[in-house]
């Protein structure tokens, strides 16, 4: 199988993976496209989506995966990303580089 791999922009991402999230019952939350630009909005950020023809149409495409990374730093707001930070304070260096 082949798979195709599109990066998009925040806005547009967002909404991808809000659909793919929705649709697909693998996920136990669901984000909003609110909260991922939320969290996403003026960081460094980079959202990959993968698709890939379906098996019994190849002439339809379906998104099957998704990957979003982005930048953290040592002095996070959102209680989530400051937890993070926190567990990975022992391992990783944030202060004068971007992680």
């Amino acid at each position: 199988m082949e798979y195709h791999i599109t990066q998009y922009d925040l806005e547009q991402g967002s909404l991808e993976i809000q659909y793919i999230e929705e649709y697909f019952g693998e996920f136990p939350r669901k984000k909003t496209a609110t909260e991922i630009i939320r969290r996403l909005s003026g960081r460094a950020h980079l959202i990959l989506l993968a698709s890939a023809p379906l098996a019994d149409d190849p002439s339809s495409v379906v998104p099957v995966s998704f990957k979003v990374a982005h930048e953290i730093s040592s002095a996070e707001s959102d209680p989530k990303l400051a937890d993070l930070v926190n567990r990975l304070r022992d391992y990783v260096r944030f202060d004068g580089r971007r992680v």
